[in-house]
């Protein structure tokens, strides 16, 4: 997106919306998820988002466990 374009390569935001229109391959874009919105944190550690996924082989440990600071957008993951 021109957001993450702009503020990954420190371009203003009307440069990086014109590079994402003349590429003809930022133009194929999915349906996305659906409708539903990801809210973000006002404050540092107030709304996190959490995920639970299975490893199939990795020793003993079986899961993983990701969570993200949506303020910051850290992410912490844990192997258990």
């Amino acid at each position: 997106s021109a957001k993450v374009l702009a503020r990954q390569f420190n371009l203003s935001i009307s440069d990086a919306r014109g590079i994402v229109q003349s590429c003809p391959d930022c133009q194929i874009t999915g349906l996305g998820l659906g409708l539903g919105i990801n809210p973000r944190g006002l404050h540092a550690l107030q709304l996190w988002q959490m995920d639970v996924t299975h490893i199939p082989d990795f020793g003993r440990q079986k899961y993983v466990h990701v969570s993200i600071d949506t303020y910051f957008l850290a992410m912490w993951a844990t192997a258990q």
